[in-house]
């Protein structure tokens, strides 16, 4: 099971998970040792699944992180989302409390 979670708006991350969107664009290079490790999709202070990065690509104008899907949490799981987290979270603490699904 993941501890840490990576945030994601609310459009993107519901395509993520119906398998639409397959690769996430950031000015970044995905950090080496979130490589091919399981972390939790995070979205609207929610858990939505569990994904993982197994390429992070130079496209010529940023960086491309191929997605893969491993999990989808149907209903989503609140979780504690800490004061300044913009993109990565360590130690999600999550509860199994029913919640919506993504908005479109």
């Amino acid at each position: 099971m993941p501890t840490s979670g990576i945030i994601i708006l609310p459009p993107f991350a519901k395509k993520i998970i119906d398998g639409k969107k397959r690769y996430e664009y950031r000015s970044r290079e995905l950090p080496k040792h979130y490589l091919n490790v399981p972390v939790f999709l995070l979205s609207e202070k929610k858990v939505w699944g569990i994904i993982k990065f197994t390429r992070s690509l130079w496209n010529g104008t940023g960086f491309s992180w191929k997605i893969e899907v491993i999990d989808e949490f149907y209903p989503s799981y609140s979780y504690k989302h800490p004061n300044g987290a913009q993109c990565w979270v360590k130690n999600v603490q999550y509860s199994k409390s029913k919640q919506t699904s993504l908005q479109p």
